[in-house]
C-alpha cells in the first residue's frame, strides 16, 4: 500500500498537468478561430477588390463574374426591365469592346431612340452603335398636335 501512494500522487500530477495543457490548448484553439475568420476574410476582400481592378468594366457579367459579352449581357437585362422595350424581341444586343452594337429591326424610330438612351446609362458603354439597325417605320418625332378652339 505504501508503494502504491506515492506512484498514485505521480498520477495524479500527471493527469493535473495534461489537463492544463488541454484547456491551454482549447482556449487558444477557440481565441484563434475569430482571429483566422478575419484574416480570411480580409483575402476575401482584397481579392475581390483585386478582381474587380484588373476585369474591365466592359467584361464583369450580370452577377460580377468576368463575362467576354458582359456589357451586352447587362445591356440586354436592362432592355429586358424597361416596361416599353421588354416585348422586343427584333433587337440583338452584341458589343464590341466598350461599344454596345444593335442589331435587326425595330418598329420606330422613337423605340430605337430609347434603346439608345437606355444603353447609354448602363455603366461601362462609351457608344452605341445603330448602324445595323432597320427602322421598319420611319415615322419622325412630332410633338403632339393641340386643337386650337375656335
Amino acid at each position: 500500500m505504501e508503494q502504491i501512494q506515492p506512484e498514485v500522487s505521480r498520477l495524479k500530477y500527471i493527469l493535473a498537468r495534461y489537463s492544463r495543457q488541454i484547456w491551454l490548448t482549447w482556449i487558444l484553439f477557440s481565441a484563434s478561430i475569430p482571429v483566422i475568420y478575419f484574416i480570411l476574410f480580409n483575402l476575401h476582400i482584397r481579392a475581390r477588390n483585386l478582381e474587380k481592378n484588373i476585369i474591365p468594366i466592359e467584361r464583369i457579367g450580370l452577377y460580377g463574374e468576368s463575362d467576354l459579352n458582359g456589357l451586352a449581357q447587362r445591356v440586354a437585362t436592362t432592355f429586358e426591365k424597361d416596361l416599353i422595350l421588354k416585348d422586343v424581341s427584333t433587337v440583338y444586343v452584341a458589343q464590341n469592346g466598350s461599344t454596345i452594337v444593335l442589331k435587326g429591326a425595330i418598329a420606330n424610330s422613337r423605340m430605337l431612340q430609347r434603346m439608345t438612351d437606355i444603353a447609354k446609362d448602363v455603366k461601362g458603354v462609351t457608344e452605341v452603335d445603330t448602324s445595323q439597325i432597320n427602322v421598319i417605320s420611319s415615322e419622325a418625332v412630332q410633338p403632339s398636335k393641340q386643337l386650337s378652339p375656335n
